[in-house]
């Protein structure tokens, strides 16, 4: 429900104030699938969010959830932490089981 409203919230002011642009989002597979891309910027998520028409579920650094509200908020929107800087084995797993489940997973 929150990515929904986001969704609806964030669209048109990206196309208004960033002139977002979307091309190819009819390539996207149906069901589970990973969206690689590089990460430049703070809006990146968003914008990758906003590109897909679906909710993508992101890997994020583990430090983004050491702040409770932030942390609550992006749990919301599908987020789970990784370890950066060693292998992750609980956070590769939980990608495999959202990929699974339908999931768009979001890696930087």
């Amino acid at each position: 429900m929150l990515w929904k409203v986001a969704y609806y919230l964030l669209y048109p002011l990206f196309k208004i104030f960033f002139r977002l642009e979307i091309k190819g989002r009819e390539n996207l597979p149906e069901g589970g699938a990973l969206l690689v891309s590089n990460h430049k910027s703070y809006l990146d998520p968003i914008v990758l969010g906003l590109a897909t028409k679906r909710p993508v579920s992101f890997m994020a650094k583990f430090e983004l959830f050491q702040y409770p509200l932030f942390s609550a908020l992006i749990k919301a929107l599908y987020a789970f932490p990784v370890k950066r800087g060693e292998i992750d084995r609980r956070a590769l797993r939980e990608a495999i089981r959202r990929v699974k489940e339908g999931f768009l997973i979001g890696i930087f």
